[in-house]
């Protein structure tokens, strides 16, 4: 029996070894396992992350249209800079043509042109003057000359027509003589 509980001591003895190993691992597999969990929720983020990259991971057709692109600005560019030195040469070419314009119309210029034009202008309003009296005068000529023939024609109604045509081309000639005196 002695054997027995010396087994039995030794047993036990390894028993709590044992259990002294045993809680000596669970705590290192408490720790293991938070490790564990740490780890899976990183590899998470990263299989997302690597998701995430995945979606703007640029293909080469990618990379060709950016290259296009960047090419057409560059293009584009060049040319707004081309147009843009034309704009302003054509604008500096304006600017001398306005001036010589000007230069070639100065003050003293347009001042003269423009006495030129007064002085004509008031020959022009003279002679018109001219005109308008001298109408004006027709027409009075030409109604006292209507009623001068109602009256002749109505008192060479008695006359012969020879005598009637003679008096008429005498009145006439009286006409043109004072006609002739009032435009001097």
């Amino acid at each position: 029996m002695e054997q027995q509980e010396a087994a039995i001591k030794f047993k036990d003895e390894e028993i709590q070894k044992m259990k002294l190993i045993a809680l000596a691992h669970k705590d290192e597999i408490k720790v293991l396992r938070r490790n564990l969990m740490e780890l899976e929720s990183k590899l998470l983020s990263k299989d997302e992350r690597i998701k995430s990259l995945e979606a703007k991971c640029l293909t080469k057709e990618h990379v060709a249209m950016i290259k296009k692109l960047k090419d057409e600005r560059r293009t584009f560019k060049d040319n707004a800079e081309d147009l843009k030195r034309k704009i302003t040469e054509l604008e500096e070419s304006f600017s001398q043509r306005v001036k010589t314009e000007s230069e070639k119309f100065s003050c003293s210029n347009t001042s003269d042109g423009f006495l030129k034009l007064e002085a004509k202008h008031d020959a022009l309003e003279k002679k018109l003057r001219k005109y308008i009296s001298s109408y004006e005068s027709l027409a009075k000529e030409k109604q006292l000359i209507q009623e001068i023939l109602k009256d002749d024609i109505q008192s060479c109604s008695n006359m012969s027509l020879s005598g009637a045509i003679a008096a008429l081309c005498q009145r006439l000639h009286v006409l043109e003589k004072e006609r002739a005196e009032s435009l001097r």
